[in-house]
């Protein structure tokens, strides 16, 4: 859930167990730790048994914004310009934020600047990592409007998945309705979105 969004938005704001009623924002990531603590060991007291480590991480400052799952842009790259990383959409929830993808686009940019052939940059970062952009473009889609019950039914079809031995149509099938239902949502994204149809703002759509 995106970092400061307003509560009062949000449906099902009670199947949402880490919220409490007085809750009008979305807590901070150190107070969702501790809620989940409590949550998980009851029979633990959270500040003798899970102590802060102090002198170690972040100092002096804090990280809250969202990973975004949005599709990702083309670049003007014939005029010369070429966005990369999490400024054209590559980044996603994921793969932990996907700073891998983020840097592997701007080398791509670099690389083909000194070379002199820009104009090819849309085409090669496709190329490159366009398959795992389509993967978490596709995931982004399929559970754009889950509720923490659809998260819930969702992990535990793919853990029954998991344990049939990989993610496959004959695990799916095996995992029951939910398995095909879900397994046939995510082939049918990645099939609308073939062909890098997967990005928002295509090069043709620019005009320079």
């Amino acid at each position: 859930m995106p970092i400061d969004v307003d509560l009062d938005r949000v449906p099902e704001r009670d199947a949402y167990r880490l919220l409490q009623p007085g809750d009008d924002r979305v807590p901070p990531g150190r107070e969702y730790v501790r809620r989940l603590l409590e949550a998980q060991f009851p029979e633990y007291d959270v500040d003798r048994d899970f102590p802060l480590v102090e002198g170690r991480g972040k100092h002096g400052g804090i990280e809250s914004y969202p990973i975004s799952s949005t599709r990702p842009i083309d670049s003007p790259a014939r005029a010369g310009i070429a966005v990369v990383g999490g400024a054209m959409g590559v980044t996603s929830a994921f793969h932990e934020g996907g700073d891998h993808v983020a840097v592997r686009s701007g080398k791509i940019a670099g690389s083909l600047a000194s070379a002199g052939v820009l104009e090819a940059y849309n085409r090669e970062w496709k190329r490159a990592i366009g398959e795992e952009v389509l993967r978490n473009v596709a995931f982004a889609d399929v559970v754009r409007d889950f509720s923490p019950a659809d998260w819930d039914r969702s992990v535990g079809t793919v853990r029954r998945m998991l344990n049939r031995g990989g993610t496959g149509l004959r695990e799916a099938l095996g995992a029951g309705v939910d398995g095909a239902r879900l397994l046939g949502r995510y082939r049918k994204r990645k099939f609308d979105y073939r062909g890098g149809r997967y990005v928002q703002l295509a090069e043709s759509e620019y005009s320079v």
